[in-house]
């Protein structure tokens, strides 16, 4: 738990915290001298084992769990537009996070699955078995990848599941899918600005393709509505799952007085 941290580890992630904070808030207020600075490292025609090399340093953040991976998305739409940098980002996603499963499958599995069963977690344990409903589990797996929550717990949360690879890897589609036009779309959106700002013009407002940011701001709207309706449905089939168990552990005599109660 977070209380058991040692002062190192705090001051790590105080640090990282700290570092990621400074970078969000200089990118926001300066946001021509940030493309700038991304326009640096790209060359003027991108060819494939350029796009080859970006999709596997975005692999390898998601799979260290490093934020650089969201910039780099956002650079593939900057780069190759919404379209084509929507299926660059599908195919770093999906396999970041396929690998990431099969890693956490072989390293993590058994002792987690261990610990939650033998220690006392009662709601971890309720929501691991509704996730493996042999019924479900698909739904189930692309629903919960739409949950905003922490990186690590959606790509690596799923490898402690007794479900087949393939349920889980393709439950990663409809997610990735999702997020890849989310970031290419806010990537094209600077697409112009970064073309002008490359070829020494002066940039406004207007150079902004007020399309693609409106396909951004849809696009997250929906994925926040939608996470708290999936979080809401999560909860009642938690409320379920205990009433379920209460009615079993109590006397058949006594469910008609509980109901007529309730």
């Amino acid at each position: 738990t977070l209380r058991g941290c040692s002062p190192l580890l705090w001051c790590g992630i105080v640090s990282l915290t700290g570092v990621i904070a400074v970078c969000i808030g200089w990118v926001a207020t300066h946001p021509l001298q940030a493309i700038r600075f991304v326009l640096l490292f790209i060359p003027a025609e991108p060819g494939p084992a350029w796009s080859g090399v970006l999709c596997l340093v975005t692999i390898g953040c998601i799979i260290c769990m490093v934020p650089v991976w969201v910039p780099l998305c956002m650079v593939a739409g900057l780069i190759f537009g919404t379209l084509v940098g929507a299926a660059h980002n599908f195919v770093a996603i999906w396999t970041g996070s396929t690998l990431s499963v099969v890693i956490g499958r072989y390293f993590f599995r058994e002792p987690i699955r261990e610990r939650l069963f033998n220690g006392d977690f009662p709601t971890s344990r309720r929501l691991l078995l509704i996730l493996e409903d042999e019924n479900h589990s698909l739904a189930y797996q692309i629903c919960f990848r739409f949950l905003i929550i922490p990186l690590f717990v959606r790509n690596y949360g799923p490898s402690v599941l007794d479900i087949p690879l393939w349920t889980i890897s393709l439950g990663c589609v409809p997610h990735a899918m999702w997020v890849s036009v989310l970031f290419a779309s806010l990537g094209d959106t600077f697409r112009s600005v970064a073309m002008l700002l490359r070829e020494g013009h002066d940039v406004s407002a207007d150079n902004i393709k007020w399309q693609s940011l409106l396909i951004f701001i849809l696009s997250a709207s929906i994925t926040m509505l939608l996470s708290a309706y999936l979080y809401v449905q999560f909860m009642k089939k938690l409320r379920e799952e205990d009433s379920q168990l209460i009615l079993q552990d109590t006397p058949p005599e006594e469910i008609p007085r509980m109901m007529s109660v309730a």
